[in-house]
């Protein structure tokens, strides 16, 4: 279904009861879905923006919510800020642009235009240039970027990039030209898990006015996660594709069922008909008629009909069987003991185990198997059951305790005490951050509205929580809580500690920070 086709109205919002189409591939900001994965990229770039480094490239392929992320990024975006947004062609023009964002004469020295707009402003705004569709920049387009990056001025100013995959191997290849000479901070839109593939669905249809529980089946929501690849623009085309196939389908079935009720009114006369048809050619094959050559000699003989089948006589019953005993596990989970109405008989060790020869096994109704290493049972009078399977031989070292006699409750199971747990670490505070030498660096992991979140953060990825800080600060009339890891001698080896981090962690390319000025951050919070 190409695009043309989704803009026209579908024909299922009469169906469904919606006031509007909920998968339109047309950009609507009242289908924004705030799901846990984008805002805690929402959150991670808000906090590079702010604390990390002046280059950041956002990238996601075609379709992926970049736009979006773009939108909702400036409409959250810290009142302290200036904004500059625009797209790839505009760098061309990048004097005009700042004239503009700036509100100043437009100079044919980007760098001169800074250095006024600094000194005539507060020296702690931040100048934020942000660009989409980047991926149709040229590296000489980065690389006058990473020049206005890198004029005194320049620290104020921040670039954020959106763009496809393009923009990746443009930047790789600036890397490598060393035309960049900022680090540069990568994050990726993220995918949609099947479950929130399926919130995303409700939450659109919810928005379009729809109530009810959700018109995608569980293999559904999984197959249009699968084939858009967590994507929302695929996702939206093959929703809207699923409704307009149920609709179409429902109309089918209805049309199918008066079809075939109309042509069911006398069901005797198709019966009637096929006998018919039966008898004529019973009456070709075998009936009267003239002799025809070279079938003299034979006679006509009856149609044998199948005896009737006589009712199957019920099956003599067969003794009992013992049922297979099921053992129990080797050990059980500590503090969980057996219901004491599930008992089974210990399980002899294998022949293999043991190097001897099976004892045969004790009739049933006998008081107990004899202990090992007092001799064989006696062999019971009546004859012994039929062979069962047999059941996985227990480790030698596992020792089953005897049954306990038949009439006779078994006794409670005795539980080992269980030491608890020392009580979870906790990630170092402001004191600990206080007293770390200023010139020592750690590792900038995370910054986030959520107190909450940094705890998921840290337990998602098992991070050490004696190696970890957190602070808390003020972002946005907010609390704002950042997450450190280490205390690193200098910034390479810091760097070099980024490299043992989880992968998920490294993905966000945590930076070096000095504790000098986490300390300054603290002193003037």
């Amino acid at each position: 279904m190409n695009t043309m086709d989704r803009e026209q109205t579908p024909d299922y919002l009469e169906h469904y009861a919606l006031n509007s189409a909920p998968f339109s591939s047309q950009p609507d900001e009242r289908f924004f879905y705030a799901g846990a994965a984008l805002m805690q990229r929402l959150d991670l770039l808000t906090h590079l923006t702010q604390f990390g480094e002046a280059l950041v490239v956002v990238t996601g392929p075609e379709g992926s919510g970049k736009t979006t992320l773009l939108n909702h990024f400036t409409d959250y975006a810290n009142d302290a800020w200036l904004l500059c947004r625009g797209s790839a062609t505009d760098l061309d023009r990048l004097p005009a642009l700042l004239a503009e964002c700036l509100g100043c004469e437009e100079n044919d020295d980007p760098q001169a235009m800074l250095a006024a707009w600094r000194d005539a402003g507060d020296d702690s705004q931040l100048l934020v240039l942000l660009i989409d569709e980047a991926g149709r920049l040229t590296p000489e387009q980065l690389e006058s970027l990473s020049l206005l990056l890198g004029d005194p001025a320049g620290s104020q100013v921040r670039v954020i990039l959106f763009g496809d995959e393009k923009l990746e191997e443009t930047v790789n290849r600036a890397r490598s030209a060393q035309m960049l000479h900022q680090n540069v901070q990568s994050l990726e839109v993220p995918r949609l898990s099947e479950e929130e593939t399926a919130a995303y669905l409700m939450y659109r249809l919810a928005v379009a006015g729809y109530s009810g529980e959700s018109p995608f089946t569980p293999t559904e929501v999984r197959a249009i996660c699968k084939a858009g690849d967590g994507r929302p623009d695929a996702i939206n085309r093959l929703a809207d594709q699923a409704l307009r196939e149920h609709v179409a389908r429902q109309r089918g079935h209805r049309a199918g069922a008066g079809g075939r009720r109309r042509a069911g009114v006398a069901p005797w006369a198709a019966g009637i008909a096929v006998a018919a048809l039966v008898a004529a050619l019973v009456w070709q094959m075998f009936g009267a008629g003239p002799e025809r050559p070279g079938t003299a000699g034979t006679r006509e003989l009856p149609l044998p009909l199948p005896e009737p089948t006589p009712a199957e006589a019920p099956a003599s019953p067969q003794p009992a069987q013992p049922l297979p005993v099921e053992t129990e596990p080797e050990s059980e989970p500590a503090g969980e003991a057996a219901p004491p109405a599930l008992t089974t008989a210990p399980t002899a060790p294998s022949p293999e185990d043991t190097g001897t020869e099976p004892a045969e096994p004790a009739a049933p109704g006998s008081p107990s198997a004899a202990p090992a290493g007092t001799g064989p049972a006696p062999v019971a009078e009546t004859p012994p059951p039929p062979a069962v399977a047999e059941t996985p031989s227990t480790p030698p070292a596992v020792t089953a305790p005897p049954a306990a006699p038949a009439g006779t409750m078994p006794a409670a199971a005795v539980v080992e005490p269980v030491t608890a747990p020392p009580a979870a670490l906790a990630p170092h505070g402001e004191d600990w951050l206080r007293a770390r030498t200023a010139d020592h660096f750690t590792l900038q992991l995370l910054g986030s509205r959520s107190e909450q979140s940094v705890r998921d953060y840290i337990r998602r990825y098992h991070l050490d929580p004696t190696k970890l800080a957190v602070y808390k600060g003020r972002f946005k009339g907010g609390d704002w809580y950042v997450l450190l890891y280490g205390d690193f001698a200098d910034k390479q080896a810091a760097l070099k500690a980024r490299d043992g981090l989880p992968a998920g962690v490294r993905a966000a390319r945590p930076w070096p920070r000095s504790f000098g000025a986490v300390q300054k951050y603290l002193r003037q919070g």
